[in-house]
């Protein structure tokens, strides 16, 4: 009874603790969505404040050019003209209000405020100084109005712009979107600068008594390959982004650089040929429809940040009350889940415990409990029997790696066993047999003789066929090891060739080679053996009369050796077995018979471990080309072959 209790309080504590945890979870869940909802409204705030700020630069740009160009008119200002600059120093007035008291709720804009502050005053008493001045002529006015004008207003704008960075940087941290929506409104503002200022110049050109000078034109040149630089960069944010932005970026592209930049070329022309052009207003007034479409590109991603920062809001809030609810849920559930854990688990527990025990001692023949049941202990019971008929299987399993482990090593020393019972009686009949061909102990007759010569051929032929397979054998079973390093790719394709020459003149075939300067990487023994391999297999089934050509090129990272023969071919079936251990074409019957099929498959699992490639190329009756790449050098670009 007293371990009933025991279990029982273990389980209600458990439980307890992972209640408390999960309310825990959840209240990270909806503090978490707090902060998120809390930073969603400081971006929104922030976004907002910058497409403020935005009006208010843009207002004061677009104020500055009425003015400026109304000072470099000769004649008094229009009734007209002064109604336009009242009308835009209203919108403005009223956009600078707005971003003085946006700088005033923010204590990180104090100093920007005062300096605001100070140039603001200055800039609307240079204002008024201007406005009183352009009721008169030119020549009355003072000579330094228009510089004093244009340094105020700089000052203003410097200000302004070091807001708007600050801004900007704040809503670019708040995600991926947000960064390359301020990336592309940075890069809209920089070029609505540049086009203003030369916009500027422009208007200063068509008030001068004078053509324009050659220094005026490399500042036309310089301004507009400043605006073509910065619209390329804008113009490669465009691909992916949301249709009423790319809309945007369109018609900015139509407006401004087809319509006004034909405009300005016209007018340019006009002015070297010492033609009437427009006055400054209406060249502000033709021109502005080009910087209106620049600058709604940013009103697009302000409109876009701003509904992405709502959304964000959204899901924060969303978030908050899921978080809030799940806590709920949670205390709901722990008084259920503690009784529920009372009754209907201690119990069975207990039971499948021996079970448990009986899968430990591996007690085939226990019983487990609960099998039956349609709900979690009885999946539970299910999957301990699972578990021990597993526990059985892989110790069947692991008897049977054992007993191939000693197999292969039964293998291994048959292997290395038969290579020395093998090739010693063979080195001795190839050795007697060489002597009894030479006759150096006395003439044979002409038909031993023959003997002599075919028992040669047949040691020779079983020693390469076991040498082969106690090679392929030692790949296997990962007993090879390369030592790649630099050869002489000229020299070691020259050493195979030589090997090869007799049997190449005794079959009437050609060997030639064709290389390049070029690096080898590899181990010199697996090379060469890849090598004569290949060559051997060229040779062998070349018709009397044929070529066999060896190249080499450098195609990527691998040097790649091609020999190519003028033979038999091989027919398309039976392209994809070749290569495989003993695996020899159809074609050819007799010349196929000579070999073993060990030849390739040798050279396949050398270049393999090189980690290079491997391909076989043929044509019936034309001839067959194998190709083995070895990777090149690290720096192969500073290679040199040894």
């Amino acid at each position: 009874m007293k371990r009933n209790t025991s279990v029982g309080s273990v389980i209600l504590v458990a439980t307890s603790l992972l209640a408390v945890m999960l309310i825990l979870v959840f209240c990270a869940i909806a503090y978490t969505a707090i902060q998120g909802r809390d930073i969603a409204v400081q971006d929104m705030r922030a976004i907002q404040e910058a497409r403020r700020l935005l009006t208010a630069r843009q207002t004061a740009r677009l104020e500055a050019g009425l003015v400026s160009a109304a000072l470099v008119t000769p004649a008094p200002a229009s009734r007209a003209v002064l109604e336009d600059i009242w009308q835009m120093h209203w919108r403005t007035t009223r956009a600078m209000s707005a971003v003085r008291e946006d700088m005033r709720a923010d204590p990180r804009a104090q100093r920007d405020l005062a300096a605001f502050t100070a140039e603001h005053e200055t800039s609307e008493w240079r204002w008024q100084a201007a406005m009183k001045a352009l009721h008169a002529p030119r020549a009355q006015r003072p000579a330094a109005l228009l510089d004093h004008y244009s340094n105020t207003t700089r000052g203003r704008l410097n200000v302004l712009d070091r807001r708007a960075m600050i801004l900007s940087r704040d809503v670019a941290r708040s995600g991926s979107f947000n960064s390359r929506m301020m990336k592309i409104n940075d890069l809209v503002w920089r070029l609505r600068v540049d086009a203003g200022y030369d916009r500027g110049n422009i208007t200063r050109v068509l008030q001068q008594d004078h053509p324009v000078t050659a220094a005026q034109r490399a500042q036309f040149l310089r301004s507009e390959g400043r605006i073509d630089g910065t619209w390329t960069a804008i113009r490669a944010e465009q691909a992916d982004q949301p249709p009423v932005l790319r809309r945007a970026i369109d018609a900015a592209g139509a407006s401004y650089f087809h319509e006004y930049r034909a405009l300005r070329g016209d007018l340019l022309r006009r002015l070297d040929r010492g033609q009437s052009a427009l006055d400054g207003h209406a060249w502000l007034a033709r021109s502005n429809p080009g910087l209106s479409d620049i600058m709604a590109i940013s009103e697009a991603v302000f409109t876009l940040t701003e509904a992405h920062a709502g959304e964000q809001l959204e899901a924060a809030n969303l978030r908050l009350g899921l978080g809030v609810l799940l806590m709920l849920v949670a205390v709901g559930l722990t008084g259920f889940v503690m009784f529920y854990l009372q009754r209907a688990i201690v119990g069975p527990l207990r039971a499948l415990t021996r079970g448990i025990n009986a899968v430990i001692t591996s007690d085939r023949e226990a019983v487990i409990p609960y099998e039956n049941r349609p709900d979690e202990i009885g999946e539970f019971a299910r999957s301990l029997r699972l578990l021990r008929e597993s526990n059985f299987e892989k110790r069947n399993l692991e008897a049977a790696r054992r007993a191939a482990d000693m197999a292969n090593r039964i293998k291994s020393e048959f292997l290395a066993n038969m290579s020395h019972e093998l090739r010693t009686p063979l080195n001795a009949i190839i050795g007697f047999s060489d002597m009894m061909r030479a006759q150096m102990f006395g003439a044979l007759a002409p038909r031993y003789a023959e003997y002599a010569a075919l028992i040669n051929q047949s040691g020779q032929h079983l020693l390469n066929l076991v040498s082969d397979i106690l090679d392929l054998s030692k790949i296997e079973a990962g007993k090879w090891e390369i030592e790649p390093a630099a050869l002489n790719l000229d020299q070691t394709v020259e050493y195979c060739m030589r090997m090869m020459s007799q049997r190449a003149e005794n079959q009437g075939v050609l060997l030639v080679k064709e290389l390049p300067d070029a690096p080898l990487f590899a181990d010199e023994r697996a090379c060469r053996q890849i090598l004569l391999n290949l060559l051997a297999n060229a040779v062998k089934f070349s018709r009397k009369g044929g070529l066999v050509t060896v190249n080499a090129a450098i195609a990527g990272s691998e040097l790649r050796i091609a020999v190519r023969d003028t033979g038999i071919g091989i027919p398309a079936a039976d392209l994809p077995r070749i290569g495989n251990a003993f695996e020899q074409s159809a074609n050819g019957a007799f010349v196929a018979s000579e070999g073993t099929g060990l030849g390739l498959a040798l050279v396949k699992s050398l270049v393999s471990l090189h980690k290079g490639s491997f391909h076989i190329a043929s044509i019936e009756g034309v001839g067959t080309t194998v190709t083995v790449g070895f990777p090149l050098p690290a720096k192969a670009a500073g290679f040199r072959a040894a």
